[in-house]
């Protein structure tokens, strides 16, 4: 299967920008899609390196609330579909806050791994099928943070499909016993980094998206 063929300026999308609440994510600051050449392809209905923003977009199923106190902020989360065992990357380079099974009311997540990126900006990506980091750990662009999957309430195969859920978060609270996000506000990724396809950045995401590694 042949790869798409746009680039950047395929990025541009009508969906508007941060959700009132939310908040955008710097474009000074570096973020990469969050996952490598070998991602998808044989098998899959993406091309290797490739994969799509869905199947839940912002706004839709559990990716709701951008600054609710008592709760995970995920409206701008993302999901995409990859491999189980694709390579995940942090998607900028940070220090890693929880690697572990989320517990409580956060176990839907499967497993999950927290990173701060610095500046007040968290990174997590969940339902992985394994776990490659531990807690305190700096991880550069080039990390390996685990490996894809559908965990979920303690077991692996809980969700429908293999894929990544990948939320951004600002000012937010971090419950260390339940591996659990609360509070801050949610954030829209903005001027991500690709490297496949010549390069370049994906200004904004929209719907269904094809995003390169």
């Amino acid at each position: 299967m042949g790869a798409p063929t746009f680039g950047s300026d395929e990025a541009l999308s009508s969906e508007p920008l941060a959700a009132p609440g939310c908040a955008d994510w710097p474009t000074w600051k570096f973020l990469q899609t969050p996952w490598s050449s070998t991602a998808n392809g044989s098998g899959t209905p993406w091309p290797q390196g490739w994969s799509q923003a869905g199947p839940s977009y912002y706004g839709e199923g559990l990716h709701q609330y951008c600054n609710r106190t008592n709760g995970l902020n995920d409206y701008h989360a993302l999901d995409f579909p990859l491999k189980e065992w694709d390579v995940i990357y942090p998607p900028a380079s940070g220090t890693v806050l929880y690697a572990g099974w989320a517990e409580g009311g956060w176990s839907g997540l499967g497993r999950v791994v927290i990173v701060d990126l610095g500046n007040g900006y968290w990174g997590m990506a969940a339902h992985l099928r394994s776990i490659n980091v531990s807690v305190g750990q700096a991880v550069g662009i080039n990390t390996v943070i685990g490996y894809a999957g559908r965990s979920g309430n303690y077991q692996d195969n809980y969700w429908p499909s293999n894929h990544l859920h990948q939320g951004l978060y600002l000012n937010a609270s971090l419950n260390r016993t339940y591996g659990g996000i609360y509070g801050g506000q949610s954030v829209e990724p903005h001027h991500v980094r690709y490297f496949g396809n010549s390069g370049g950045y994906y200004e904004t995401i929209g719907r269904y998206q094809w995003m390169s590694w």
